[in-house]
């Protein structure tokens, strides 16, 4: 359950990328989870905004914040890292929070099974 939630955030991060390729590949994430999660899909609203939300900190796409490494084929210039970044925003303390509500309210269904 943890790593389905989780996933649906990381996936949902993707979603929010300008590169197409990330796009398409976080919404098939997010597919996948939601259709093999159990209970109300609805909570992962919560996920999705506040993910959102975090990324939008940081201005188009969290690009201020996301995390970035020199880039030998262009001295001076970084190059962005979303998917690094997708990764780490399950940590991102609002982030983890709706993710453990998310959680909390998933749990009965998870656990009836």
């Amino acid at each position: 359950m943890q790593r389905d939630v989780e996933s649906y955030a990381i996936a949902s991060c993707l979603t929010q990328q300008a590169e197409p390729y990330l796009k398409d590949q976080g919404d098939a994430w997010a597919s996948v989870v939601v259709q093999r999660m159990h209970g109300d899909i609805e909570v992962l609203a919560g996920i999705a905004e506040q993910v959102q939300r975090e990324n939008a900190k940081g201005g188009n796409g969290a690009k201020d914040d996301m995390a970035v490494m020199r880039d030998e084929a262009r001295p001076g210039q970084g190059k962005p890292l979303p998917v690094l970044h997708c990764g780490e925003v399950i940590d991102r303390p609002d982030v983890r929070a709706a993710i453990q509500k998310a959680i909390a309210a998933l749990r009965p269904s998870y656990e009836s099974r």
